[in-house]
């Protein structure tokens, strides 16, 4: 539910773009880069729906985040969806995988009603 009340619904986009138009080219502030036709969506556990508000982000400044000791508590994300992305510097999926167990550790994975990450097509 958003702060006005309604509901957002997530649908497939049909089409993204890895990386955008160079800053150093006017157009990237009018125009998409090349885009590619996205593949369906793929789910994994149970076929249930969720609701729940948002948290997360990009991993590489989540990371920052807990570095600064500025984390949410793990009671406050409790029922959450978790949403968690990587930068155009796209890192190796043992680098996910470290980032992804130190959140566990910190208990994060038990408290999320959902859990939701893109996967780079060259980290397949």
């Amino acid at each position: 539910m958003l702060l006005g009340g309604d509901t957002l619904e997530l649908t497939e986009p049909g089409e993204a773009e890895d990386f955008g138009r160079r800053w150093e080219d006017a157009r990237a502030l009018t125009e998409f880069g090349d885009r590619e036709i996205t593949e369906p969506w793929t789910w994994a556990g149970p076929a249930r729906t969720v609701s729940g508000h948002s948290w997360g982000g990009c991993i590489e400044v989540i990371d920052q985040i807990a570095l600064a000791g500025r984390m949410p508590a793990v009671t406050d994300v409790a029922g959450s969806i978790l949403l968690l992305e990587t930068s155009e510097e796209i890192p190796s999926a043992d680098e996910v995988k470290r980032w992804v167990r130190a959140l566990a550790s910190e208990g994060c994975s038990r408290l999320p009603q959902g859990f939701w990450s893109p996967v780079h097509r060259s980290a397949r």
